[in-house]
This record gives C-alpha cells, structure tokens and sequence, in this order.
C-alpha cells in the first residue's frame, strides 16, 4: 500500500479483544493453526483451538500468529521447510492505537464487492514504534514510515 522496500508475504489484521475467540475458532475451522514458537529449524504449532485460547491468556502477548496447513500437522513441532509463509495471518488485539480509530483513519479499499480498511501511515507507524518485541525489520518499516510521513509525503 505504501511502496515499502521490504516484501512480508502475510496479512496483518486488527481485532477487538472481545473477538479473539470467535477468530480463533474461525481458523481452526479453516485449517490454521497458531504458532506458539520458533526456534531455527521448527515451529510450535497448538493443535486444537482450546490449547490455543489458554496460550494467549498465558502468553499475554497482544497478538496470534496463524498459519495454514493443507493437512493437519501430526504433532506439534513442524519443520520450517513445511510452512507455507504465504499463509500466514496475525492477529493483533492489543494495540496501542483504539481499534475504533484505526477504523475512522483507514484508507478504504474496495476490490471487487469486498471492502478492505488499510491503516493510516501514521497509525501504522505508531503500532510499529509501540510494539514490544521489534526486530531489525521492524526498525526498518519505522524509518520507512517516519520518512514517508515526514519527507515524501502520503500516496493519494
């Protein structure tokens, strides 16, 4: 949407807290599975959505990452090389910007007969600089965002 450099391949989605257990049922029904952990070479994946549920009470972490599986996995530890990153959808819920005004200052976009709401820049950058656990990436998109908002100003 806003020319990044760096291409993720999944889809970051904004929830309310009130609905991550009807979202967490959704993926299960559809063949995601939350990753609870990486390490180098494998994942933890939770099995059922009740597991999942307790891990986000516990983890405390504001966001669920989902990835798809055309078959269900056979345990909870899957190779890297078996995931598909395309698939992958995070949630985020705990959000330093209220849900209702990510909504109010969202680029509307329709495509086909389906509305999508992008995210300000300058929402965007705020989530980014808020966000607790920022990797180098991360620290890359806040750049790119404060140079965009600041220097270059917004696509039309």
């Amino acid at each position: 949407m806003y020319n990044s450099p760096r291409v993720t391949h999944d889809i970051d989605i904004a929830i309310r807290t009130l609905d991550i257990d009807i979202v967490i049922n959704l993926m299960y029904e559809n063949d995601f599975y939350l990753v609870s952990d990486v390490d180098n070479d494998s994942a933890i994946v939770e099995l059922s959505s009740e597991n999942t549920k307790k891990w986000v009470e516990k983890s405390k972490s504001g966001s669920m990452t989902f990835i798809g599986f055309n078959d269900p996995p056979k345990n909870n530890r899957v190779s890297l090389a078996e995931i598909d990153i395309t698939t992958q959808v995070d949630y985020l819920f705990e959000l330093s910007v209220p849900i209702v005004k990510l909504r109010e200052r969202a680029k509307k976009i329709e495509v086909d007969n389906f509305t999508v709401y992008v995210a300000s820049a300058e929402d965007l950058l705020i989530l980014k600089e808020n966000q607790k656990d920022k990797n180098s990436a991360d620290y890359a998109d806040i750049q790119f965002l404060r140079n965009l908002i600041n220097n270059k100003g917004l696509p039309s």
